[in-house]
């Protein structure tokens, strides 16, 4: 038996699926059809690359349902990079080698 990778990943399927219906409420069984058992930590990462995903959640007939929905106009962002820290300072008992000391 031959194990074959899946080309597109859970968050690509939900994504497609949230701009499929863009503006539209999406049932939670069709998110989690697209985003696995983990659909929370995929909307996560979704919103953490900048696009807005909205949910619903209401009672029906003592029944909790939910809903999300990929906002019109939600476009992501790029993601700030990571700021490059200075660097280090050399001190007075640094004997690493290549070090020198001015007086």
């Amino acid at each position: 038996m031959v194990w074959r990778m899946s080309t597109t990943t859970q968050r690509d399927r939900l994504l497609n699926l949230l701009k499929g219906r863009r503006g539209d409420w999406i049932p939670l069984a069709d998110v989690i059809e697209a985003g696995g058992a983990q659909y929370g930590a995929r909307i996560f990462e979704l919103r953490g690359l900048g696009y807005r995903i909205t949910n619903l959640t209401q009672e029906i007939d003592g029944v909790r349902k939910s809903w999300f929905r990929l906002e019109i106009g939600s476009v992501p962002t790029r993601p700030t990079p990571a700021p490059t820290p200075p660097a280090p300072a050399i001190t007075l008992f640094d004997v690493s080698p290549g070090r020198t000391y001015q007086e």
